[in-house]
């Protein structure tokens, strides 16, 4: 620390607070419903502690491969699960569960209505470019909002260290720099975003791009994305189910904070392109896109507790 910011230095970050970020779901699959991303922030002492629980899971049910979702969750089964049972299917999520719950982190989603996005009036839709940014951007702006409740709660001073899966495609990319020609899509509107004018901004430390076999936080970040948008895939494709298992661990047992889940159906659209200015004020769109967000949350904590 006192390598990169002598005493002279006016900011001083050690970056106690570490977020990592992934996607589920892709805006191009014609079977997709539901896209979105989560994020996990913690300190880096609980980080730690995380991972190696992390790994020993690996190490023990799958001989230390990287996690991956989609591979766990693919019918019929491929690579390490072939042949699994459902008792050690269990037992392995459980382990992983297990491990994000001793990392205490704050947990902050978005899940985007692809249904809803392709409303949208083609002109409309190319303002967001792709669902991506608009779940990149939110999830974001949740974790510099834990980074301040956190900040108040533990020290002062501290700002989060963010780390997105690389994802070539939408620009979240390590370029190594701050210079906008050398940035990807994705890192330029983070590092627009920490310019903004807001008391927020200064909660955003330094931005990163990494693969997930190569960061065990990355793939948890990955488990929690899937979980969040298979939810709102249930809800509107089987309402009569439970919550999902991992998902109503995590919810119950890192219960530190209410979750920032943010869900975006057509209202909720329309809101942010008034938010920009794009379509006119419209009070009665607001009132609906409110009572989305209150219905979700609702009808979350109503599974919850089933």
């Amino acid at each position: 620390a006192e390598a990169l910011h002598p005493r002279s230095s006016k900011k001083r970050y050690l970056f106690m607070l570490k977020a990592y970020i992934d996607e589920s779901g892709h805006s191009s699959d014609p079977r997709c419903q539901f896209v979105g991303m989560g994020g996990l922030v913690a300190t880096s002492e609980k980080w730690e502690e995380f991972t190696i629980a992390w790994q020993a899971a690996l190490d023990e049910f799958i001989g230390g491969a990287p996690f991956h979702m989609k591979e766990y969750v693919c019918i019929p089964p491929i690579g390490p699960y072939v042949g699994w049972d459902e008792a050690k299917r269990r037992d392995f999520f459980k382990r992983l569960v297990d491990a994000v719950i001793i990392s205490e982190a704050r947990l902050i989603g978005c899940v985007v209505s692809m249904i809803a996005f392709k409303k949208l009036h083609p002109s409309h839709q190319a303002l967001f470019k792709d669902p991506y940014y608009l779940s990149f951007q939110q999830v974001t702006h949740g974790c510099r909002i834990s980074g301040m409740t956190l900040t108040e709660e533990l020290f002062s001073g501290e700002a989060v260290a963010m780390v997105y899966a690389y994802q070539e495609e939408f620009g979240a990319v390590e370029s190594g720099s701050a210079n906008p020609r050398q940035q990807g899509r994705a890192e330029s509107l983070w590092h627009a975003m920490k310019a903004q004018r807001s008391p927020l901004s200064k909660f955003m430390g330094t931005y990163a791009s990494s693969l997930a076999d190569d960061v065990a936080a990355l793939q948890a970040a990955d488990l929690f994305a899937y979980e969040i948008t298979k939810e709102f895939e249930n809800r509107l494709s089987r309402p009569g189910d439970d919550m999902r298992w991992g998902l109503r661990q995590l919810l119950g047992k890192l219960s530190n904070q209410q979750a920032l889940i943010k869900f975006y159906g057509f209202d909720s659209l329309l809101e942010s392109l008034m938010d920009n200015e794009h379509i006119p004020e419209d009070p009665e769109i607001r009132l609906a896109s409110s009572l989305v967000q209150v219905d979700v949350m609702m009808t979350m904590k109503g599974r919850y507790k089933k």
